[in-house]
C-alpha cells in the first residue's frame, strides 16, 4: 500500500517512489532457463483495473551460457549545426543541450566508463569554442542578442577535453551530413569536404574517421562512398547489414561495424516504453538470446550507438552479465572481419 491514513491520496501530478522485491521461486516460472516478460500492476483501493503499468524484459537464467558475447559502446557527439557566422548562432538549442541536465552532458558522462568509446562531431566542437568564447543568436527579424550558453558550454568542452586524454575516441564528418542524400543526388564531393573540413578544429584533428549515413542505413553505393573517405569503420545498423558477427568485411578493405538496432526501441509497452531500464533489459536479453544460440566459432557480439539522455542513463548502469565481455571500439576492430555477402537491407 503506498499510501497512509495521513496521505490518502496524491496530488496532481505528483509521484510516489517504491521498491517492490520477490523471490524468483515464488513467481512460478519454468525450470528453463529464458527470457521473461515481467510486469507491474499499480491498483487502486481493490478495483482490479490497474490504473498504472510497465512490463520489461528479464533474464532469468541458472547456467552460465557456453558462448559469449562481447559488447562495445560508443556515445555519438553531436547536433543540429547552427553556426551562421563567426560569434553567431542560428538559436540557442545548445545552450540547454551542455546545461547540468542536458542531452549532451548526459552523453558525456555516459562515455567516460572506462571501457566506453566515443565519436564527435567537430562542427559540435567549433560550435561550443564560439560559445565559450560569447556569441549572440540571431532571432528571426534578423536581430542578435547575447546567448545564454557560455560558462555550461565552457564546462562541457573542459570535460570533453579530459575525455579526449583519456578513452578510446573517433569523429564522424564535420557537421554530420546526410550520406545517403548526398550520394544518390551525384554530390559525393561534399563527402570529401566534410571529412576535410575536420582541419577547422585543431583538437580533434588527430581522431581517426568513423562513416555513419543517416539511421545507419545503406546501400551498396552508400557504403562504397563512405569508404572512398578512408575512415576506419563504416557505422550501420544491424537491421541494414546482416551479418554472423558485430565486425563485416566491407568494401575496399574497410570494416563494417554493426550496431544494434533495437538498443534504441526498448519495450514492450505500454508507454513509456524506452526509459533505461527498458533499454537496458532489451539489450540483456537479446544477447543472452544470441550467446545461447551461436553454433560457430565467430567471435560475436553486440555494440551499442548511445545517441539520446534515456540511452546515456542506461549506459551508466553498466551491462553485466556472465555471458558479456566489454571492449572499446578499438579493440573490436583489431579482430578479424567475418566474411558477408555484402547485402544491405533498407
Amino acid at each position: 500500500d503506498l499510501f497512509t491514513a495521513e496521505m490518502p491520496f496524491l496530488e496532481p501530478n505528483a509521484s510516489v517512489d517504491f521498491n517492490l522485491r520477490v523471490k524468483v521461486s515464488e513467481l512460478e516460472l519454468s525450470p528453463t532457463d529464458g527470457v521473461y516478460l515481467m510486469g507491474v500492476h499499480v491498483l487502486q483501493r481493490g478495483n482490479n483495473v490497474a490504473i498504472g503499468r510497465a512490463r520489461t524484459f528479464v533474464p532469468v537464467v541458472a547456467a552460465k551460457p557456453s558462448n559469449s558475447l562481447t559488447m562495445s559502446s560508443l556515445v555519438l557527439l553531436n547536433s543540429r549545426p547552427s553556426l551562421v557566422r563567426k560569434g553567431v548562432l542560428s538559436n540557442d538549442h545548445l545552450a540547454a543541450e551542455v546545461g547540468q541536465n542536458g542531452r549532451l552532458t548526459a552523453l558525456l558522462k555516459a562515455a567516460e566508463s572506462p571501457t566506453t568509446s566515443f565519436t564527435v562531431d567537430p562542427a559540435l566542437i567549433r560550435e561550443l569554442q564560439t560559445m565559450a568564447g560569447g556569441y549572440q543568436v540571431l532571432d528571426s527579424e534578423g536581430t542578435t542578442s547575447p546567448g545564454t550558453g557560455q560558462a555550461d558550454a565552457t564546462r562541457w568542452l573542459e570535460s570533453f577535453e579530459r575525455l579526449q586524454s583519456s578513452h578510446d575516441g573517433y569523429r564522424v564528418l564535420y557537421g554530420s551530413p546526410d550520406i545517403a542524400a548526398l550520394v544518390h543526388d551525384g554530390q559525393e564531393n561534399v563527402l570529401s569536404d566534410a571529412a576535410n573540413a575536420n582541419k577547422l578544429v585543431e583538437s580533434t584533428r588527430s581522431l581517426p574517421l568513423l562513416a555513419l549515413p543517416g539511421g545507419g542505413a545503406a546501400d551498396a553505393a552508400i557504403a562504397e562512398a563512405a569508404a572512398a573517405l578512408h575512415p576506419q569503420a563504416i557505422l550501420l545498423a544491424d537491421t541494414s547489414a546482416d551479418g554472423p558477427t558485430p565486425l563485416l568485411a566491407g568494401p575496399d578493405q574497410v570494416p563494417i561495424v554493426r550496431f544494434a538496432a533495437a538498443a534504441s526501441k526498448g519495450g514492450p509497452g505500454p508507454d513509456p516504453d524506452n526509459t533505461p531500464i527498458h533499454l537496458r533489459q532489451r539489450m540483456l536479453a537479446e544477447s543472452w538470446i544470441e550467446a545461447i544460440t551461436a553454433r560457430d566459432d565467430l567471435s560475436h557480439g553486440k555494440v551499442r550507438l548511445i545517441t539520446t539522455a534515456a540511452q546515456a542513463a542506461g549506459a551508466d548502469r553498466r551491462l553485466e552479465a556472465p555471458w558479456l565481455e566489454q571492449r572499446t571500439l578499438s579493440e573490436l576492430l583489431k579482430s578479424t572481419p567475418a566474411a558477408w555477402s555484402e547485402k544491405y537491407h533498407d
